[in-house]
């Protein structure tokens, strides 16, 4: 091989978010005596573009609202610049314009990732279902972040099992490591160092299931006497969730601190991480719970079961079940024992199975095979 493998990622923005943050882990930690990553945004970057390493390209598309036929070939041509060997689409919102403009660039190599959003396009049975399964001949490889998104990719879109195969969410263990002073934390945060504090970091949409959570709040603030919540992330149902923690009376139960930077730092200062969720790929912010040593309480949906063994590393509850969710949580809190037994056996997990760095040499894996497969390979 006389020159580095050239693979770019495309994704539509980098925004803060599970997806965006594993592609820029994965990149920054690629092998670069071998490859040479870069990533296309669709639109611009965003806050974790400054923490692409040095030396790693992001191009920002500033992709038009609504269709823009010419998308398809201002990647030919940038990928043709580029000279790529693997273009690596994520998710549909890049998959149709990433394959086609790969495909008349003549890139050897097309690998898509599909982290959740299929399940929309499974559910809708409309034209992105079937524009989705045709675009899907065109690709090489299909790669899902949990076995369970796998297996319904196969039941639901008839894919060749042979052609999809599971590369594991992970996140960076050691920026989780618990170096944190926890009463510092919370200090920065108006709470006490002993009052019982649980909390949620996601997107404020509605999958993510924050209404659930506030409904197991009323219960739950006449159980456990001064109990805080901590809602950490933004987005278009912040509104609502503002009004609806008024209308529930939970205003100095309630702190919500929009998008943060210091997401490690947070976590220390929870007693429970929960994630009510009505659907989850496999989530990025349990992984960091645990790693952070964290007793988790999450739905029974998609991939948490693949993370979360009940009763062994942390609890799980039906979605859309405010009373159940809210037993759990009472059950940790309560529990030291338990909650001490969740904290170590979730650290191990994620250091033996969902670390970043297993992530990447499965990427590599996969990379050298395909390019084995067309005879760019020969390290």
């Amino acid at each position: 091989m006389a020159s580095k493998v050239n693979i770019m990622h495309l994704v539509y923005s980098l925004i803060r978010g599970g997806l965006e943050a594993g592609i820029v882990g994965r990149v920054n930690r690629l092998n670069s005596t071998y490859f040479n990553p870069s990533i296309c945004c669709f639109i611009e970057g965003g806050p974790l573009t400054k923490l692409v390493r040095d030396g790693i390209d992001v191009v920002e598309l500033k992709k038009k609202e609504g269709n823009d036929f010419t998308l398809p070939f201002k990647l030919m041509n940038l990928f043709k610049k580029k000279h790529i060997h693997i273009v690596y689409t994520h998710n549909w919102g890049t998959l149709c314009e990433g394959v086609i403009g790969a495909k008349l660039a003549s890139v050897p190599i097309v690998i898509h990732q599909e982290h959740g959003t299929v399940i929309d396009v499974i559910k809708s049975k409309k034209i992105r279902f079937w524009a989705q399964q045709f675009i899907f001949n065109f690709v090489d490889q299909i790669t899902t972040v949990s076995e369970s998104l796998r297996r319904l990719m196969i039941e639901s879109l008839g894919i060749d099992k042979k052609k999809i195969i599971t590369i594991l969410n992970g996140v960076d263990i050691d920026r989780f490591k618990n170096k944190i002073n926890r009463n510092k934390e919370r200090e920065k945060l108006g709470l006490r160092t002993d009052e019982p504090v649980i909390g949620t970091v996601g997107r404020l949409v509605p999958v993510k299931g924050h209404k659930t959570l506030l409904y197991s709040m009323l219960n739950l603030k006449k159980q456990i006497q001064g109990i805080k919540l901590l809602l950490i992330g933004d987005g278009p149902l912040r509104n609502e969730l503002e009004e609806l923690i008024k209308k529930l009376g939970l205003s100095e139960n309630v702190l919500m601190l929009g998008e943060r930077e210091d997401i490690p730092q947070l976590l220390k200062t929870m007693d429970v991480f929960v994630l009510p969720s009505l659907f989850e790929a496999l989530s990025r912010t349990i992984l960091e719970a645990l790693a952070s040593e964290v007793p988790v309480v999450t739905t029974s949906v998609g991939g948490n079961s693949e993370v979360i063994i009940h009763g062994s590393n942390g609890l799980l509850v039906p979605p859309q079940n405010p009373e159940k969710l809210a037993q759990a949580i009472i059950t940790l809190l309560s529990d030291k024992d338990k909650s001490n037994a969740f904290r170590v056996a979730g650290r191990k997990l994620v250091e033996e199975k969902f670390s970043i760095q297993r992530m990447v040499e499965d990427d590599e894996k996969l990379f050298k095979y395909h390019l084995k497969r067309v005879g760019i390979w020969d390290a």
